[in-house]
């Protein structure tokens, strides 16, 4: 059972995403959540950071409260944001270069590998696999190339992107999130 459930939390919310061909200064640094739980045995925090128009995000698993690292999933790629018709919010479109994930506990490789995370099997300590465009508990991880849609707004340094539930799930401009996630806040550090 925490096999599947490790699996279910791997791939989260990985969406971010956005529209024109500048990046937004408002972005440039390091954001972070806080720790929070993502099942019943699982915490997570999510970190991103923004250099010009390069973005890296880090989704966390930990074992525990938010002390022990399980694994990390990153996703990069390039940005471009700007003004949405018919909207206050600003769009981002993320076009992904890359999503790994890795784990360097032993006991969370082996939750790995029993469960077939992402379809793969022969996790190591580690190592760093490709998981780009895989089926990760029915949440397919953006492909090499793809671009994805969604929103945002800063407001000092707390950062929102968008509500991805309700089938606005970021995979295409018909399915930008509309709405902000305001139970996740990013905060600059």
């Amino acid at each position: 059972m925490k096999g599947k459930i490790a699996l279910a939390l791997i791939v989260g919310t990985l969406l971010i995403a956005a529209p024109n061909s500048f990046a937004a200064p408002a972005l440039d640094g390091k954001w972070s959540t806080n720790c929070f739980s993502s099942s019943l045995f699982l915490k997570s925090a999510e970190f991103t950071s923004f250099t010009g128009t390069h973005e890296t995000l880090q989704r966390v698993f930990y074992k525990d409260d938010c002390q022990t690292l399980g694994s990390i999933l990153t996703i990069t790629g390039t940005i471009s944001t700007g003004p949405l018709k018919n909207s206050n919010l600003l769009g981002i479109d993320l076009k992904v270069d890359a999503a790994t994930l890795v784990s360097n506990d032993s006991a969370f490789v082996m939750l790995l590998n029993l469960g077939g995370v992402c379809g793969l099997h022969g996790w190591k300590v580690g190592e760093a696999r490709n998981v780009a465009g895989l089926n990760c508990n029915d949440q397919t991880v953006p492909k090499v190339g793809e671009v994805v849609y969604d929103i945002f707004r800063v407001k000092g340094d707390s950062l929102w992107f968008g509500d991805t539930s309700g089938g606005r799930d970021s995979t295409s401009e018909a399915t930008r999130p509309i709405n902000l996630n305001e139970q996740k806040t990013f905060i600059r550090r």
